[in-house]
């Protein structure tokens, strides 16, 4: 995604907006909070946290044997939480 242009479209009305590349898509969920699909599949899903040392981004990935989503790592850049779930298994 490093290279690819990405459009912004408003989703339903609620303020969020999708984001689209050739890679990975986000479909908001809410203010904070997109679920990340790539091909038809979603891969995960992408929080934004604000606190006192700015913005951060968490990756979560559902895993079947526990039936949670289990975050994968936080990030200062939400591109970077984004490719963290599309390149891990």
């Amino acid at each position: 995604m490093s290279t690819q242009t990405m459009e912004r479209s408003e989703h339903r009305g609620t303020g969020a907006a999708a984001v689209r590349s050739t890679g990975p898509t986000l479909v908001p969920l809410g203010d904070a909070r997109w679920r990340v699909v790539l091909n038809g599949r979603i891969i995960g899903h992408l929080d934004e946290l604000r606190g006192d040392g700015g913005v951060r981004y968490r990756a979560s990935r559902y895993r079947r044997a526990t039936a949670a989503l289990v975050a994968v790592g936080d990030f200062s850049r939400r591109r970077d939480a984004i490719e963290t779930l599309r390149y891990a298994r």
